[in-house]
């Protein structure tokens, strides 16, 4: 079952963050069971920073120390967006040692 051009898709569920660098965030999260999104909007604290056709998104230039907040959205072929998924919190660490850098 896909949604309509006029109708936006539900939003993202299961939204996870995973840190792999000292200045990196790997976003992952589930397709919305109903729709068949044509791409998805990505949020940093509430603001667009990227979009992706897949369910993954990589968000890089992060600071050591900040926390972010991310949300996804569901866009469909004709552009609708759908409401932004639960946001998930990310405190970036405040050393490299944590990732055996430094």
């Amino acid at each position: 079952m896909s949604c309509s051009d006029a109708q936006a898709a539900p939003a993202p569920v299961h939204v996870y963050a995973f840190r792999t660098a000292v200045d990196q965030v790997l976003l992952k999260w589930d397709a919305p069971s109903a729709a068949s999104p044509a791409a998805y909007n990505i949020y940093r604290t509430g603001k667009k920073v990227g979009s992706s056709r897949e369910t993954t998104y990589t968000d890089t230039g992060l600071t050591m120390g900040d926390a972010y907040a991310y949300s996804i959205s569901a866009v469909n072929a004709a552009g609708s967006e759908s409401a932004q998924s639960v946001p998930v919190d990310v405190v970036m660490p405040f050393t490299a040692a944590l990732f055996g850098i430094g």
